[in-house]
């Protein structure tokens, strides 16, 4: 099987606008993939896939911990569950608009 270079960070996170207005932040274990520029996490039993912002990984936000290997095909499934989410959330919004009028 081959494999891609992920790296393993932590991350300040926070849950809403109004927990960063109020500091309310904790932190995360994040791995991110730069070849495939996605990064996947799990909270609170929930896998989150997402694009990172430019930023989310500075010094002042995360702290880098390891270099890791994931399985490619897990990367490759990672890219195509967020172009299948984005087709989605298109279509649904497309139906939603459609059904308003």
């Amino acid at each position: 099987m081959k494999y891609v270079k992920a790296e393993l960070w932590n991350v300040k996170v926070c849950d809403s606008v109004l927990h960063m207005v109020h500091e309310a932040y904790y932190n995360i274990n994040e791995y991110f993939i730069p070849s495939y520029n996605i990064s996947f996490n799990i909270v609170q039993d929930n896998v989150n896939v997402l694009v990172p912002d430019e930023g989310r990984y500075s010094k002042e936000n995360a702290e880098k911990k390891q270099e890791v290997q994931v399985p490619e095909p897990f990367a490759k499934s990672l890219k195509q569950y967020l172009n299948l989410r984005k087709r989605i959330q298109k279509d649904a919004i497309e139906i939603v608009v459609h059904k308003e009028k």
